[in-house]
């Protein structure tokens, strides 16, 4: 399923491969992920995001309703190009780094073994921040 990671993450493919779908960070609103307070706050709410086809229609449908604006510039329309979609096979001996936050799924090929490595994130040591302030209630 499409979500993110708060820590960063290396992905090292030992045997068989992996395809692995990421999406850039302009397309977070695309994807409409749940509310923080979901049980599943770090997927979309898209269940069928698992491919990129799948995915770039979700793009391409939602490009014209996603509007910038400011107090002193007129309305802009998102390009959907704006918006990066990669999908990349690992083969055995790959390294792929996927950066905190970084949407992405992934598919396991026959005979797929992977290792992953998580590090602290600027991202996730805000998280923890915030909820390990007391609340006065």
């Amino acid at each position: 399923a499409l979500h993110y990671d708060m820590e960063d993450n290396f992905l090292l493919q030992l045997s068989g491969s992996k395809t692995v779908l990421l999406l850039s960070q302009e397309g977070y609103p695309l994807v409409q992920p749940f509310s923080s307070l979901h049980p599943y706050w770090r997927h979309t709410q898209h269940s069928n995001l698992s491919d990129t086809q799948a995915l770039l229609t979700v793009i391409q449908q939602s490009f014209p309703l996603q509007q910038l604006s400011s107090a002193s510039a007129p309305v802009a329309y998102r390009k959907p190009d704006s918006v990066g979609v990669w999908e990349v096979t690992l083969q055995a001996g790959d390294l792929l780094f996927v950066p905190a936050g970084c949407f992405h799924s992934m598919r396991a090929g026959p005979d797929s073994v992977s290792i992953n490595a998580w590090f602290p994130s600027t991202l996730s040591e805000v998280y923890h921040s915030i909820l390990a302030v007391e609340l006065p209630f």
